[in-house]
Formats: structure tokens, sequence, C-alpha cells
């Protein structure tokens, strides 16, 4: 960097690269950012916010997180005070400025690498929820600092040593059911708009997801229950949210080993508001990733237990609705089941009683995916690499996985539809594409399968 810098040379230097670009410009920027006097310069910015544009102070509050990341740990104690002070400040006054997000993400992430840094976490987030909480443009930039904290310990608590890692994860969950009561108190707010609720049900999936809040914190909490009560009216506010708060529950589940009961009923039953919603395509996403989600996670958590099949069949018929009512795009998410099923049964004597009891949701399955995976009606072929392209790819992939658990009867079903002359192409190679994709499952059939489908194809 330069013996000495000022705002008005740093100001030029951005709109500079604002406009054109310049690789002499980014080389003053970054020797700039490496110099003591940033500090200063990039807090003056912030503190004229008014007067400046957003890239610059942009900039100035992504300089400041570089210089916490990278100096925070020699400095004295007063002075990170000061400089966690100093960014509170700039946070208010950055929330009232128009389209000013991303300015608002910049300093939530110094505020929040700052508290990792010092392990202070406990005492920052009460400081900062007292002093953010009579406004609702400062609430909501509260909430994006809960909202982003939980990723920000994953990536850069790692680079941390050991023990001040474990400190600050223990501060987390230490803080959950607190982050519980500050968001739970913001829930159904009018003056936070319509994000208020949104933003509240990401904040709880960010630290659910992180297992910093349980599943059984939550249970008996108001705020679960308005997660709920959105998922299952359907409310369309806050409804991409609150199963994004259910689908990390599930994540949190297999961290902890288990899942609550409530929530696998509560899943269940969202099947009648599923089939209610399915004019609307957004719904119907954030279902299916619900059903796919809970449906993984209750595979792998009841692997090996007994007398939990009439559970698994209850999950595998939930998850059945994603095929049998979305498209194609959607269903790709929900191919890694069928994996995981064939996956646990690989090994399993062709004798053995637990390989039929799937028999049923397994030939539906097949059904469905063949619907799929039709050919458009105004193409005969895909081109290589396009979007349904890959999706057939990954259909393939998924019956190789459990193509062992197709019954001979449902391989000469499909053999049935594929040579009959009266049914239409599309059918035809489905079911063809299908038997290929199966066949290396049937050793002592394989080849006269082989040229059954080839003679099917050929007489078309």
């Amino acid at each position: 960097y330069r013996d000495s810098y000022n705002i008005a040379e740093v100001c030029e230097a951005l709109d500079s690269m604002y406009v054109k670009g310049s690789s002499e410009m980014d080389k003053y920027l970054h020797g700039f950012q490496q110099s003591p006097e940033a500090w200063d310069i990039v807090d003056e910015m912030l503190f004229d916010c008014k007067e400046h544009p957003m890239h610059v102070l942009v900039f100035a509050g992504s300089t400041l997180r570089l210089k916490i990341r990278q100096e925070a740990n020699t400095l004295i104690p007063e002075l990170l005070l000061t400089i966690r002070d100093g960014l509170t400040i700039h946070l208010q006054h950055a929330a009232w400025l128009p389209n000013a997000r991303p300015l608002v993400v910049q300093l939530a992430l110094c505020l929040a690498d700052l508290g990792i840094l010092t392990s202070s976490l406990t005492h920052e987030l009460a400081a900062l929820e007292v002093r953010l909480r009579y406004c609702p443009e400062h609430i909501l930039a509260l909430l994006e600092i809960l909202k982003m904290l939980p990723e920000e310990v994953a990536t850069f608590g790692a680079q941390l040593n050991i023990d001040h890692m474990n400190r600050v994860v223990n501060m987390m969950r230490y803080q959950g059911p607190n982050v519980i009561r500050v968001i739970e108190s913001y829930l159904g707010r009018e003056d936070l708009g319509p994000e208020g609720n949104s933003e509240c049900f990401r904040v709880c999936a960010s630290w659910t997801r992180r297992s910093f809040i349980k599943g059984n914190q939550l249970m008996n909490r108001v705020f679960f229950k308005r997660i709920v009560e959105v998922l299952t009216t359907p409310v369309a506010e806050g409804h991409e949210e609150a199963a994004d708060v259910v689908v990390a529950l599930m994540e949190e589940a297999l961290l902890s080993g288990s899942l609550e009961m409530k929530i696998f009923d509560m899943i269940i039953n969202l099947e009648g508001a599923f089939l209610m919603s399915l004019d609307k395509p957004k719904m119907v996403s954030s279902y299916a990733s619900i059903f796919v989600s809970f449906c993984e996670t209750t595979l792998k958590l009841s692997r090996g237990h007994e007398r939990v099949y009439e559970l698994r069949m209850q999950v595998l018929e939930l998850a059945l609705h994603v095929p049998r009512f979305c498209q194609w795009p959607v269903v790709e998410t929900c191919l890694g089941i069928w994996s995981l099923l064939g996956e646990e049964l690989k090994y399993k004597e062709d004798s053995d009683p637990e390989k039929y009891i799937y028999d049923d949701v397994v030939d539906e399955f097949l059904q469905l995916v063949c619907n799929q995976i039709l050919l458009p009606d105004s193409v005969e072929t895909i081109s290589p690499g396009s979007p349904q392209d890959v999706f057939r790819v990954l259909v393939a992939e998924t019956l190789n996985d459990m193509g062992h658990l197709v019954r001979a009867d449902s391989i000469q079903q499909l053999l049935n539809i594929a040579c009959n002359p009266q049914n239409e192409w599309v059918k035809v190679e489905a079911c063809s594409f299908v038997l290929i994709n199966v066949m290396n499952h049937f050793p002592d059939h394989k080849k006269q399968l082989a040229i059954d489908v080839l003679n099917a194809i050929i007489d078309r």
C-alpha cells in the first residue's frame, strides 16, 4: 500500500471502477484496504452515508469486514468496543437508507465476525437486541444479523483454533432459546411489513440448520404454532420460509439422531394443504421440499429399527405426491429417496420379506417416473446437456440404484406397454428407457429383455 490515502481519492477510484473497471484502480483500492488509514477513512464514509452512493458505502462495509478479520485480534479491548459501537451506529443509519440491503448485509457481517473473534456473542447479541428494538428498520437489521450469524460461525469460525471455535459454538447453543424468544416477539408485527414474518422464519431456519436451535426447543412455542398455521392454511405470505424451517428441522434431526413425533405428525397432516395448493406452483414446490427432506430423514433415522414399516410406508406414500403432481424439475429433488431405499436393501436376500414390503410404492414410482420422462410432443429427441436430458440421466442412475427392488411382473407390464403397437411412441420410448436401466438386475432374463425392447423400438 501507499504511504497515504484520502477519502476523495478513494471515492474517485471507486467511481472509476464502478463505471468502467480498471486494473490500476483495483490495485490501488486493494492497497488501500491493507493500509492502517483504511479504518478511519471508511468510518468517515459510513458516518456521512447520505453523502455517498451505495457502491462506495458497500465497499466501506466490506473493507471494515476485511480489517476485522485480519486485525481485530491485534487490537486492545477498548478499541474493539469502540469499533463495535461505531458499527452499531452505522448499521442504524444504514437501515434508514433506501435500497440499502447490501450495506446492511456488510455491516451485519462485520458485527457477526467481531462477536465471533472476541468470543463475546452472549453479551453482544443481548446488547444489539436492546439497541435495535425500537423501530422497524432497526429490527429488520437485527434480524439480518441473526440470520447470518450461524453461517458465519460455520465458515469464518472454522478458521479459528479449536478451543476458540468450541467456545463460540457453545455460546450459540446457549443463545438458541433467546433467539426464539426474540423472533417470537416480532411475529405478526404489522410495522415490519410483509417481510417481517418471513425474516423471522429465515432466522429460525438458519439457527436450526446448524443445530443451535433444537427441535424440542420449538415444539411448544408460539413460533412453531405459527409455522404450522402458515403451512396448513395454507397462507401465501411466508410460506416458502416456513417450509424451509421444517426442512431445517429435518437436518437438525439427522444431526441429533432423533425426530420429534410432533413434527412427524405435523408433516403427515400437510397432505391436505398440499392437495389444495396444486394450482400454486411456488407452494407446491415448498411442500415438495418438505416431503422429500422428511422422507430422506425418516428413512435414515429408522434404518435397522424393527416395527417402523408402517411409518415408513406413510412417509413414502407422501413422497410419491412429488412425482404424482409435480413437474419434472421438482421431481428431480425426490430421486435420492429411491436411491437411498435401494442402497439400504441392496444386500438383502431375495427371500428376505423386507424386500417385498415396498413392492407397491416401488411399482407406483416406476409408473410415475415413466410419465415424467415422456419426450415433449414437439420433438422426438432431447438435445444432450439440456435440463430435461440431465433429468433423464439422473432418473437412469436412480433406476440402476433401486432396480433390484423391481418385481418381475412389473417388468412384464412395462414390456407389454412397450410392445403394444397401439401405444403412442412417447409411451413406448419411456417404458423402454426404464427397462434398459433396470435390466441389469435381471441377469437371467437380460438378454431376452434386450431383444424384446430392441424389437419394440424397431417395430416403430
